[in-house]
């Protein structure tokens, strides 16, 4: 499910509220438009990734022009990576955010990686077979899930289309688990998973699905640009973010800008410097032009 901006917020054409100033529907905190900026990152569903989840034309065009004037894009999902291969093959994207940050390469060059330990792992699964749940992990090159026929399994699958996933029907098979995901059937069985294992967290998807990925307490989006920006002696105030669900607040909140795509989950919006249009509204191309940078 995507989310629209009021049509209040659309009207406004000049309105100051506290360090913050609305230009026509976008919202750009002070300082923070037309500044010198060297690393882009964006999100994948609901920001690359148009409702019908195709690439818009305008977002293919904003790339190809930010590579033009010499500024890095980085593609930073929670996806894996053999979720987002296809996706960054078709961008001619080479460096990599996936897993919410628990593994990060640049130009195809290993920089981190995070991996949940076995024992974490093996816990909230045995949690989620008691609730009758399904659990998906995650390794570098393959997915297993607990329960692939599980209603809520199948209808992620088919409502996101992932291709490129190469599953397994043995755990032990994957290697490292980067990232896990959980599947109720409501919305109450999903927050009971809240705080279920110590040292892990959930980040709730921004659908009516009841899903959420999981990951380690410490890990985030953020974590994984942070240490690429320090791998390329980059000051996170010359970096952008774009996304539109709550595993994209930290690092909208972490870099110089942060953006919010006119999609997102309504509780995003307030950590956002800027706010553009939706995903189907070319809103990456726009959101790049409102913060002077296209």
């Amino acid at each position: 499910m995507f989310f629209k901006i009021s049509d209040e917020l659309q009207k406004v054409v000049y309105k100051q509220i506290g360090k913050r100033t609305f230009f026509g529907n976008s919202l750009v905190k002070k300082g923070s438009a037309h500044m010198t900026k060297k690393i882009v990152f964006l999100d994948i569903d609901g920001t690359i990734l148009s409702l019908n989840h195709t690439i818009p034309e305008s977002t293919k065009q904003a790339v190809k022009e930010l590579k033009e004037k010499g500024i890095e894009v980085v593609i930073a999902t929670g996806r894996g990576n053999f979720e987002a291969k296809h996706i960054a093959e078709e961008l001619d994207v080479h460096s990599l955010i996936t897993y919410n940050g628990s593994y990060v390469s640049f130009n195809g060059q290993h920089i981190f990686e995070n991996a949940i330990p076995v024992q974490k792992v093996k816990q909230l699964i045995k949690i989620a077979e008691s609730k009758n749940n399904a659990v998906s992990c995650s390794g570098l090159n393959e997915k297993y899930y607990t329960d692939l026929q599980h209603p809520m399994v199948q209808e992620a699958i088919n409502t996101f289309e992932f291709k490129g996933i190469q599953n397994t029907t043995a755990l032990n098979s994957i290697g490292s688990v980067y990232q896990m995901i959980v599947y109720c059937s409501t919305k109450e069985e999903l927050d009971s998973y809240n705080n279920a294992v110590p040292g892990l967290k959930l980040a709730p998807w921004n659908t009516t699905l009841n899903c959420a990925d999981v990951m380690l307490e410490d890990g985030s989006k953020a974590e994984g640009i942070k240490l690429l920006l320090n791998h390329l002696n980059i000051d996170k105030k010359d970096a952008v973010a774009f996304g539109d669900g709550l595993n994209d607040i930290e690092m909208l909140t972490y870099v110089g800008t942060g953006v919010a795509m006119g999609n997102s989950h309504p509780d995003v919006f307030k950590y956002a410097d800027v706010t553009t249009e939706s995903v189907d509204e070319d809103g990456i191309y726009k959101g790049l032009q409102k913060i002077g940078i296209l």
